[in-house]
């Protein structure tokens, strides 16, 4: 049972930060080169975002559940454990926090977009801080992802030859 739940564990995990790279590095870029038109690809890029952070949020809640309703073995090193808790932190951080800060900038702003208009500087800002807390997630995931990978007690362990 415990490899089982490591296992979902660490599909959880990759689920998770499979998405957010696939996503603000890959997609989100993409629509911003290829569409003509900056607010319908920052609406997209929103959307987008916006389902990342949920299935961030389901992931992570599923990855914390699945390690502390157990009383044996943890399955996820600590180191891990505590990536998962900063990146949900982050997660809740931009979606409830900067998330509704910028929706507002754009309401206010109207149709023409943030960028057309004299809020130009304080949206650039919130899209700024709202960047790099994706990228310390990302980070963080990446990190996670790596050291979940390995088992307990080989992580980095030299191999000695026979010779």
């Amino acid at each position: 049972m415990t490899a089982t739940v490591a296992r979902l564990q660490r599909l959880l995990l990759t689920l998770w930060v499979g998405a957010m790279w696939a996503v603000g590095y890959l997609v989100v870029p993409v629509l911003f080169g290829e569409l003509d038109n900056p607010v319908l690809a920052g609406a997209l890029a929103g959307a987008l975002f916006q389902n990342v952070a949920w299935l961030g949020l389901v992931c992570g809640a599923g990855l914390l559940f699945l390690q502390f309703a157990r009383s044996h073995a943890l399955p996820l090193p600590r180191v891990v454990v505590i990536c998962v808790v900063g990146m949900l932190a982050l997660v809740c951080v931009g979606q409830f926090v900067i998330d509704p800060i910028i929706a507002g900038i754009k309401a206010e702003a109207g149709p023409a977009g943030a960028m057309a208009s004299e809020l130009k500087d304080r949206f650039a800002m919130w899209h700024g801080v709202a960047s790099v807390l994706y990228l310390c997630q990302s980070l963080l995931g990446v990190f996670a992802v790596w050291r979940a990978a390995v088992p307990a007690g080989t992580a980095d362990t030299p191999v000695s030859s026979a010779t």
